[in-house]
């Protein structure tokens, strides 16, 4: 399934992310190179699984709103 999600804030290699559709917010550990791109407030897409509660979501695009 495919999430879009907001970039909240952001550390070394872990961003928090905002899934409006869901009404929560997730964890998300992203490579260092990936983290480099992205800012609070961007808007990305992420591939995962609905039923699970694990960090272990992977980026499949961005962009600016």
């Amino acid at each position: 399934m495919i999430y879009e999600g907001i970039i909240l804030q952001r550390n070394h290699d872990l961003a928090e992310v905002c899934l409006p559709q869901r009404r929560k917010n997730r964890y998300v550990f992203l490579p260092e190179r990936v983290m480099e791109l992205i800012r609070p407030g961007m808007r990305i897409l992420f591939m995962g699984q609905e039923d699970t509660e694990s960090a272990e979501l992977y980026i499949a695009a961005g962009g600016h709103p």
